[in-house]
């Protein structure tokens, strides 16, 4: 039996498919059954719809909301890690489970409890000290000093690490210095080839239905409107470019689909009408992605984002995207020749650049690179040595 606590609710967000994977890579290798506990804010405990499972290996699914109710200080924070450790606590005593999983450093905040020594993982998505920092208009110390505390202890005392990238392992290592480099797994947040790839009739029949001529320019971001996405960035990016080839395009895919109507408006007011702004179910951005010609991938250039290996980067290339990005870029990828850099870059090149890419060996490199398939193997060959 593996407890599997997390703290994310939107079963489609790049981050809880990520967990859904680790999830199912886990129960697959131990041929185990899986209890999931979700942590939730309380505005979300209360007006959630209907609950999902992680995995087929979930036989029950527990949800609480986090304590206190609002812990966005250093001090409610510590207390929360308190109940959400107590509620984990009583979990083991009544499921006695051979493995514990959970996320970041709250991993640790929530297993302050463990009489039992059981082992557990901590799931590193990335670096989330330098995500709140990010984040922060105003820094505090004291949750700072918490947050290294509880990563220091948790990987001290973890049995497996698993990081989202080599450059996040050795960003750990360097920081902490653990005594047992070899409990580092990596294990990147790639695509399933299965639902994103690459098809000429798909983008053919897209592109009919969304009524785009053949020699249109067709830019797409497909995710969330958090700031370190960037997203009114892209738009920016996209108007400047739309004054060079009127002729263009912009797809955005979100589940927040009138925030983002709301920001194109604010920033491109003039091209309304060629920004297009879907909610899809996520079966169907497979569609939206071949219709594209490249993609918007756009970070600032800051550890939190060069130790990242972004889901969005592996669906993209599968659909033969090439991606807009930033100097972090080189960060994830070997082949620096899919990405088009804006900080090296003039937008002058663009359409240069598209017309020299080949979608079908961006496409074989996703599935050589960055097929979630790799990950699944490297995890069941650690569990198994």
């Amino acid at each position: 039996m593996i407890l599997h606590f997390h703290y994310s609710y939107k079963e489609n967000s790049g981050e809880i498919r990520r967990i859904k994977n680790i999830d199912a890579g886990f129960a697959t290798a131990l041929q185990t059954d899986v209890i999931e506990i979700a942590f939730l804010s309380l505005p979300t405990f209360f007006k959630r719809k209907a609950s999902f499972k992680l995995s087929k290996f979930v036989t029950k699914k527990y949800e609480f909301p986090s304590f206190p109710f609002h812990h966005s200080s250093s001090i409610a924070q510590i207390i929360n890690s308190y109940w959400t450790s107590l509620i984990m606590l009583l979990l083991c005593l009544k499921y006695n489970p051979k493995l514990i999983i959970g996320e970041y450093s709250t991993c640790r905040q929530s297993f302050r409890f463990n009489p039992q020594r059981k082992p557990f993982v901590i799931d590193c998505h990335g670096d989330a000290i330098d995500e709140y920092r990010y984040n922060s208009k105003k820094i505090s110390k004291l949750k700072i000093y918490f947050m290294e505390k509880m990563e220091r202890t948790g990987i001290k005392k973890a049995k497996y690490v698993v990081c989202q990238s080599n450059a996040m392992i050795k960003f750990l290592q360097k920081k902490y210095s653990p005594s047992d480099p070899n409990k580092f797994i990596e294990y990147k947040c790639n695509a399933s080839l299965d639902n994103f790839y690459f098809d000429q009739e798909i983008r053919k029949s897209t592109r009919k239905i969304l009524n785009i001529e053949d020699n249109t320019t067709v830019f797409i971001y497909s995710g969330g409107l958090h700031k370190w996405q960037k997203v009114e960035e892209s738009i920016s990016f996209f108007k400047k470019y739309h004054h060079l080839n009127a002729k263009s395009k912009l797809i955005i895919l979100t589940l927040d689909k009138n925030k983002a109507i709301e920001l194109s408006q604010t920033s491109a007011p003039s091209l309304t009408s060629s920004i297009i702004i879907e909610s899809v179910p996520h079966d169907q951005v497979i569609k939206y992605l071949n219709a594209a010609d490249i993609a918007f991938l756009l970070r600032d250039n800051r550890n939190l984002n060069a130790v990242a290996s972004p889901t969005k980067l592996g669906e993209y290339m599968a659909c033969g995207l090439p991606v807009i990005s930033t100097d972090v870029a080189m960060n994830w990828i070997e082949n620096h020749s899919f990405i088009f850099n804006i900080d090296t870059q003039p937008i002058s090149d663009l359409d240069k650049f598209i017309q020299q890419v080949d979608k079908k060996q961006i496409a074989t490199y996703a599935k050589e690179n960055m097929n979630i398939k790799i990950d699944q193997a490297n995890l069941q060959k650690k569990l198994h040595e």
